[in-house]
């Protein structure tokens, strides 16, 4: 696997000390590369959640885009609670949340679903386009991620109920990477920075705190 480069970006409004306005850059990068599903995440001048730099949360696009986010999970948990949707078609359903509709105020719009991915309800995550997910994944009931930076769930993980992929109270964004065929116990609680190695098996209700390498648990 490759990890995010450490590649220096401009400061944005995002920054904590954010003072006047940039121009946007967007640039592919890869991240990860899947057996079938290949995932990009992209480079965004102007962001600093992507370098692990303390972000201002209440910056006007950023509720704009977890309020867009809310409402999506909250129409996905409800089709199927009220309308009976069977598991097949979750997928069709959640790439609403990860691949908002154009147009979209963000610049980030790549979020990935890869095939026969099944995401049981109810479902909550914090901007939905930084979730990049691979095939052959389950995701459990009342699993929460907060992707306020990238969350990449790769080939034949399942994440079992009530796990939750988090950022902490600081405010310094960054991601965590669940690699190829995990399987994540009940309750679990990823911190943020974590990449769970290939294969692992994670306890129910373990807390997994350890960043900066690959955990082999």
């Amino acid at each position: 696997m490759r990890s995010i480069s450490a590649k220096s970006q401009p400061h944005s409004r995002y920054d904590w000390h954010y003072q006047d306005p940039v121009s946007k850059t967007i640039e592919s990068h890869h991240v990860m590369p899947l057996g079938r599903t290949r995932i990009f995440v992209p480079r965004i001048g102007k962001d600093a959640v992507l370098n692990k730099r303390r972000y201002y949360p209440y910056n006007r696009m950023l509720v704009e885009d977890r309020e867009r986010c809310l409402h999506a999970c909250w129409r996905f948990n409800k089709q199927f609670g009220e309308e009976h949707v069977p598991f097949n078609l979750s997928s069709e359903l959640f790439r609403t949340i990860v691949q908002p509709p154009q147009p979209a105020k963000s610049p980030f719009l790549d979020g990935k679903i890869g095939n026969n991915v099944i995401v049981a309800p109810p479902f909550v995550c914090e901007n939905g386009y930084n979730i990049c997910i691979g095939d052959n994944v389950h995701i459990g009931p009342n699993c929460t991620i907060n992707d306020a930076s990238p969350v990449i769930i790769d080939n034949g993980c399942v994440l079992g109920q009530a796990s939750r992929a988090v950022n902490h109270s600081l405010r310094v964004a960054q991601g965590v990477t669940i690699e190829e065929g995990c399987w994540i116990g009940g309750g679990v609680v990823i911190c943020a920075g974590v990449c769970i190695g290939n294969g692992s098996t994670v306890l129910p209700g373990t807390v997994i705190t350890k960043v900066g390498e690959r955990n082999p648990y």
